[in-house]
């Protein structure tokens, strides 16, 4: 069985008059192998004809298989003159793949008396359906074996303590690792047994059941699977040797872990540090933020973050040995507008710095460029480093943009260029691009929108 033979098979089943009016997704798919969010397939008992917008009608024209593709624009008068054209009285449609509007659209589309409101072609799908090829059934067994996988990984985080919220996200890239080709990773959580609300951030209970719904796609192809799972408690180990056990983990000098799951804070620390906290533990000491509650020895609680106030993002990451370094600001709720005003300051300084990088420039002269913008307002004793470091594969070796540089830039070096100004006990903002130094010009190598964000 191949689709063409799909197809005839369709039209073998029409009568004379009458035609066929196919217009969802999955047959599309089915009968097309074409995943296009629209398009129309009519079939009469000779002829096919696929009607789709403009978005699609280059790739459409590639299908074949004796369609004749159609640039869509009024529907209703296309679908009419087809029918007239071909000789059709009463035209069949997928009843079942349908919604009431659905329906009611495409009655309305060929105008009064031609849509046959029957299950015959319902039915008709549905056994043809069953039948695969080759490509599909491959297709149908990966699937299979993506979801058995996706399962026996999946199983052991669904546990006392854990969350549907992270719970779904575990799913979601679990699923993504193992190759399902769903385009938004939706899935239906479902808990039974468990006291009070069961909402995304409540805690599982032991001895409750936890089930998932989802769909995994491959190809063209797709997979329902349910999992079912019975809720399994912690073991009852104190606290103080959760910590200990966490310690043993620490293996290499100055390394700390950073937990920000809470139902992982809860467990190895013995407190909640509410939705939006965090721990820091490094062997040494364990630091926590969150919402203050009953102190726990050997803790430190640190103030959380609240309304108005920044967040300093300094990123980097290594590919094949080579490093990078970029620093963004974001705004808890609406900051203030002398946050605003500095911000947009630094921004200043340090466009402006840019500007005056190039091959040949002399280091301190860069570093006075944003220097002098951010003087000039007077914030110039709360500017507390140097401009810019050398960016590469090593250290941090090479020129750098400071007060007391005298060298110049030399084509292939890539620099820090990231002005601050930083207000003691209130707060700092900073602001890091990476940027090429070539010889025909400068190219700025970090494309993070530098627009200020609030959250």
């Amino acid at each position: 069985m191949n689709r063409d033979g799909r197809i005839a098979q369709v039209q073998g089943f029409l009568k004379p008059g009458q035609g066929a009016l196919l217009t969802e997704y999955a047959h599309r798919v089915f009968l097309l192998g074409f995943p296009s969010s629209a398009g129309t397939i009519f079939l009469t008992a000779e002829k096919r004809f696929f009607l789709v917008d403009f978005r699609y009608i280059e790739m459409a024209r590639k299908i074949g298989a004796g369609f004749r593709v159609i640039l869509q624009e009024d529907m209703a008068a296309q679908l009419q003159a087809l029918a007239a054209e071909n000789g059709i009285t009463g035209v069949l449609t997928d009843r079942e793949a349908l919604t009431a509007k659905g329906f009611e659209t495409i009655r309305r589309n060929l105008g009064q008396g031609i849509l046959q409101d029957g299950p015959e072609l319902s039915a008709f799908l549905r056994a043809l359906e069953k039948e695969k090829t080759e490509d599909e059934q491959a297709c149908l067994e990966k699937a299979k074996g993506i979801a058995a996988r996706i399962e026996k990984r999946f199983g052991r985080f669904v546990r006392e303590g854990a969350s549907i919220e992270s719970l779904r996200r575990r799913l979601g890239l679990i699923r993504g690792e193992e190759g399902d080709e769903s385009r938004t990773f939706a899935a239906q959580f479902i808990v039974e047994g468990q006291d009070g609300p069961a909402g995304p951030l409540a805690a599982l209970q032991a001895g409750s059941s936890f089930s998932v719904q989802f769909t995994v796609t491959v190809g063209l192809i797709s997979c329902r699977r349910e999992m079912r799972f019975p809720v399994k408690g912690l073991l009852p180990v104190p606290a103080q040797s959760r910590r200990a056990a966490l310690g043993e983990l620490l293996w290499e000098e100055h390394s700390a872990i950073h937990l920000c799951s809470r139902p992982n804070i809860r467990y190895y620390l013995g407190a909640d540090p509410g939705r939006d906290g965090g721990l820091l533990f490094t062997g040494k000491d364990i630091l926590l933020w969150g919402e203050k509650g009953a102190d726990v020895p050997g803790v430190t609680w640190l103030p959380g973050q609240q309304r108005g106030d920044w967040v300093m993002l300094d990123i980097g990451a290594q590919v094949d040995g080579y490093g990078s370094d970029m620093t963004r600001m974001v705004g808890i709720g609406e900051v203030d507008g002398e946050k605003r005003e500095i911000y947009a300051l630094v921004l200043q300084a340090q466009e402006a710095a840019i500007r005056a990088v190039q091959a040949g420039a002399v280091c301190r002269y860069v570093d006075a460029a944003a220097r002098d913008v951010i003087g000039g307002r007077g914030y110039g004793a709360y500017f507390l480093h140097g401009l810019g470091h050398p960016v590469g594969s090593g250290g941090r070796e090479g020129p750098r943009f400071s007060q007391s540089d005298t060298s110049t830039l030399q084509p292939g070096v890539v620099m820090t260029v990231e002005p601050g100004i930083y207000l003691p006990g209130r707060f700092g903002v900073r602001i890091e691009d990476m940027v090429y130094v070539g010889e025909q010009g400068t190219e700025n190598l970090t494309h993070s929108t530098k627009e200020l964000i609030c959250v």
